[in-house]
C-alpha cells in the first residue's frame, strides 16, 4: 500500500494539493494595500522607462543549432547502440555518419 503513494501520478497529485493548501493559507500573510502607487502596473527595468513596443525575438540563429543537436544526437545513439562489430554494422555506421555529414553540410552552408 505504501508503494502506491510513491507512484508518479499520485505523488504529483499529493504535491499539487500540498502546494495549493500552502498557497491558500500563506496568502493571508501577504500585505494588502488600498492605495494606488504611481507606476505600480508599469514595467520596471532598473529604474528606466520601458518602451511600450512588443519584443520580436529572432530564432533564425537558434534553429540550425537545434537541428545540429538533434541530428548528432540521433546518429550518436544509433552508432553507440549497434550490435557487435560486423561488416553490416560497420557499413550501417558509415552510412549514418555520411548522412550526418551531408545533413550538416546542407544545414550550415551559406
Amino acid at each position: 500500500m505504501i508503494h502506491l503513494l510513491f507512484a508518479p501520478p499520485l505523488a504529483f497529485v499529493f504535491i499539487l494539493l500540498f502546494v495549493f493548501i500552502l498557497f491558500r493559507f500563506s496568502s493571508g500573510l501577504a500585505l494588502k494595500t488600498t492605495e494606488q502607487s504611481f507606476g505600480k502596473l508599469e514595467g520596471y527595468a532598473c529604474g528606466e522607462d520601458v518602451r511600450k513596443e512588443k519584443a520580436r525575438p529572432d530564432y533564425t540563429a537558434f534553429f540550425p543549432f537545434a537541428f545540429f543537436f538533434t541530428i548528432m544526437d540521433v546518429v550518436t545513439l544509433m552508432v553507440a547502440t549497434m550490435p557487435k562489430i560486423t561488416l553490416e554494422s560497420a557499413l550501417m555506421g558509415a552510412i549514418y555518419l555520411t548522412g550526418a555529414v551531408v545533413c550538416m553540410a546542407m544545414l550550415f552552408r551559406r
